[in-house]
């Protein structure tokens, strides 16, 4: 799953960045708390002196300067990798070296403690730019190899919690009372061009800047009346400068995540070794305790929902991160090697909630998650309602109808292949039959671009074909069969033997049973009819499966 954004300045940005600049000063006196990840443990870090903060200024360059050269305190094993990788493929060096600028720009605002700032908001954004720019896929894979080499999945790591480690509130802050809420959307919308790529704009996303709400004091009920045209503000409840530096500081907090998972959706999608990496630093861990705090934004969700395509049109700050968060844990899941350090993050209790979400797009994507984690042994905890399946199922059909097979960033092939796995659950695999996936699939494999959607599409159409129903209307489609007949010839081992599967289900268990009912032992084949029958079958392939097994029978008898 991908997300590339292409965001404009935000108005909420410049107005909280204008405060945090008036107050540097304070802000750059306190000490804080970095934190480093090793195996997902906090370690406590020192400001750096004077003299390396002034070193992270001149990295921190303007995204206009596309022509000035990296900062002079790139360190040389960044400098030998950028030769190294740009010698290979000197086309995509101006990414390279933009991937490394706003690496080691990010990388010096943490050590400095300088992460509030709009620069640091930039760079953060162009993260994404750099690979969402890159139009093809093979360019697209260097990139994410140099991102490997610099070490940016721990970049993000550590940037996140610190975040988290400095103010806990940043994936909890922004709970109200609902009437509240709804008295204050029409002032608080603030556009942010979010489109999944490859989405052509069908659905933009719209970024809601909630107002904060804490749990105690002075700045809960200051909060609380915001926005509340019937509520004269109280001079005894005006926030205080520190107040409002905390809140300044949650809004950019909340945007610079937002920015760098977005960035992680990128880089994660098809790459293994970047996904790997992320593992290895405790991502994993990271995002199942964001989930777990992220989770209560969906219910805010419920009026942006369009009642007839279950689609969003709007997003809280914190909805965007839980959506965000989520489709990096299935890209994570897809590394089979990965799923143990979700085991051990007890992530199944975790996503289970999600499954009775009130919004169908948490709800589907917590079930894509559970069901990569989920065994035949336990298939009954993704015993899914109608609305999540039909979401996705939906999901697919504009997919496969979009010219790059995409839709809100997930691609045809992932979407099939969530299908197979959630499928595996009886009851689902008649439940998503029952919302139109079959003609679906039938129609990718009609459209495939490739083979790794020739496989997605049979291997679920194989999946669901083990439900009696299910296979009826297989048999019942012209279409159907005749696609799985037509990749019986297919080059890939994997697509022929999905095929054969689907159509041993739906025709070769009831032909054998008729063969075996009308005799009870099979006769003896010698001579030429033996070979003539031996022919057919090699040249058919598996729609003479139940002839196949009949003749090893007979083989048996004529040669022993």
């Amino acid at each position: 799953m991908t997300a590339s954004e292409r965001i404009n300045d935000n108005h909420a940005t410049i107005q909280y960045t204008t405060s945090m600049t008036e107050s540097s000063e304070t802000h750059r006196g306190k000490s804080s708390k970095n934190t480093e990840s090793q195996n997902g443990r906090l370690m406590d870090k020192v400001l750096l002196n004077n003299s390396d903060a002034n070193k992270v200024e001149s990295v921190a360059l303007s995204r206009s300067q596309k022509d000035e050269d990296i900062g002079e305190d790139v360190d040389i094993e960044s400098t030998l990798l950028l030769t190294s990788f740009s010698e290979k493929r000197p086309e995509i060096e101006p990414r390279l070296k933009a991937t490394m600028k706003h690496y080691h720009a990010l990388k010096g605002a943490l050590e400095s403690d300088n992460l509030m700032t709009s620069m640091a908001l930039e760079h953060a954004k162009a993260l994404i730019d750099v690979y969402s720019k890159c139009k093809k896929r093979s360019n697209k894979t260097i990139v994410t190899d140099f991102a490997v080499a610099l070490g940016t999945s721990k970049l993000v790591y550590d940037i996140i919690v610190d975040r988290r480690s400095n103010y806990p509130e940043v994936t909890t802050w922004d709970r109200k009372p609902r009437k509240e809420q709804d008295k204050e959307q029409d002032n608080q919308e603030e556009e942010n061009d979010d489109t999944a790529e490859g989405d052509e704009n069908q659905n933009q996303e719209v970024n809601i800047q909630d107002k904060p709400s804490y749990e105690e004091g002075q700045v809960q009920e200051r909060i609380q009346q915001e926005g509340n045209d019937d509520t004269s503000p109280n001079p005894e409840n005006q926030l205080s400068e520190d107040d409002e530096e905390k809140i300044n500081t949650l809004k950019m907090s909340q945007d610079l995540i937002n920015h760098l998972l977005a960035a992680l959706l990128n880089f994660s999608d098809l790459h293994d070794e970047f996904c790997m990496a992320c593992s290895e630093v405790g991502i994993v861990q990271l995002f199942v305790s964001m989930t777990k705090d992220l989770q209560d934004s969906v219910s805010y969700h419920v009026k942006f929902v369009n009642p007839k395509t279950q689609y969003l049109s709007k997003y809280t700050s914190r909805g965007k991160m839980l959506s965000r968060t989520l489709g990096n844990l299935h890209n994570l899941l897809k590394r089979v090697p990965i799923r143990t350090n979700f085991a051990a993050s007890q992530a199944v209790n975790v996503l289970l909630p999600l499954l009775k979400a009130e919004v169908a797009l948490f709800s589907a994507k917590g079930l894509l998650v559970l069901a990569c984690l989920i065994d035949e042994e336990n298939n009954h905890l993704v015993m899914a309602d109608e609305e999540p399946i039909k979401f996705l199922t939906s999901i697919l059909k504009k997919a496969i109808g979009s010219s790059t097979h995409r839709y809100l960033g997930f691609s045809a092939s992932e979407l099939a292949e969530g299908l197979t796995q959630i499928a595996v659950n009886d009851n689902n695999k008649k439940t998503i039959a029952q919302c139109g996936a079959i003609p679906i699939l039938v129609k990718m494999l009609q459209n495939a671009k490739g083979d790794e959607e020739k496989l997605s599409a049979c291997n679920t159409l194989w999946t669901l074909a083990f439900d009696g129903d299910n296979k009826k209307e297989m048999n019942n489609d012209d279409y159907a069969i005749f696609e799985l007949k037509k990749l019986l010839t297919s080059e890939n081992s994997q697509i022929k033997r999905a095929a054969a599967g689907a159509l041993w289900e739906c025709e070769g268990k009831e032909r054998h049973a008729e063969e075996k009912q009308q005799s009870d032992r099979p006769q003896p084949a010698t001579g030429a009819h033996a070979r003539d029958t031996r022919t057919l079958v090699l040249n058919n392939g598996f729609l003479h499966i139940g002839h196949f097994v009949t003749l090893r029978r007979v083989n048996n008898l004529c040669y022993d």
